[in-house]
């Protein structure tokens, strides 16, 4: 007979998946920087900016999205130390939470879309909207991603299937706010702030 190989090797300080999860957040980032930075490019070679006769984003709606989603990726913390402590009564609540928080936040760019549109600032207005327009589409588009990413993991909750001792997608749905909500802080200070 013999005996099983004991594996002694330490645990590896970060998992696979958490390491995925930050490469693959970390190029998005970089997609989104590139955007943001070939606007700043375009708005400094600018002899006025914004194009006289264009109506500005609202800052203060611009800053409302920013306090939803930071609300959001505050709840998502906590959510996931629910999980750690087995309070799953807390774990699906706080995913609904988030979820509702998501969608707000996509109905508070949605009423600044409107208003814009309705003030005479589209996509075809130029640069100016261009930018606006596609790197806050983009952001709305990830938010979205983030909805299903949430839906999922309280499906999950539901029906029984996250635990305490399996908590990634909680920690993912968390990291995934963060980056959400470290975008659009950036976002805001290109696009919202002259």
């Amino acid at each position: 007979m013999t005996r099983a190989a004991v594996d002694t090797r330490p645990a590896p300080p970060v998992s696979n998946a958490r390491l995925a999860l930050t490469v693959f957040l970390g190029s998005w980032s970089m997609a989104f920087l590139a955007g943001i930075g070939a606007f700043i490019v375009v708005r400094g070679s600018a002899a006025s900016w914004p194009p006289p006769g264009l109506p500005g984003p609202s800052p203060e709606l611009g800053g409302s999205v920013l306090g939803v989603l930071v609300a959001g990726s505050i709840v998502l913390h906590l959510v996931a130390r629910a999980l750690r402590q087995g309070r799953e009564l807390l774990l699906t609540r706080g995913l609904a939470t988030g979820f509702v928080l998501g969608v707000a936040s996509l109905a508070v760019l949605g009423v600044e879309w409107s208003l814009l549109a309705k003030a005479g600032f589209h996509l075809s207005t130029g640069l100016y909207g261009n930018f606006f327009y596609a790197l806050t589409g983009f952001h709305g588009l990830h938010v979205a991603a983030g909805l299903i990413l949430l839906t999922i993991a309280w499906l999950r909750a539901v029906t029984g299937r996250l635990s305490a001792n399996r908590p990634f997608l909680v920690d993912a749905c968390a990291m995934y706010w963060d980056f959400l909500s470290a975008i659009w802080l950036a976002l805001l200070a290109a696009l919202y702030l002259r």
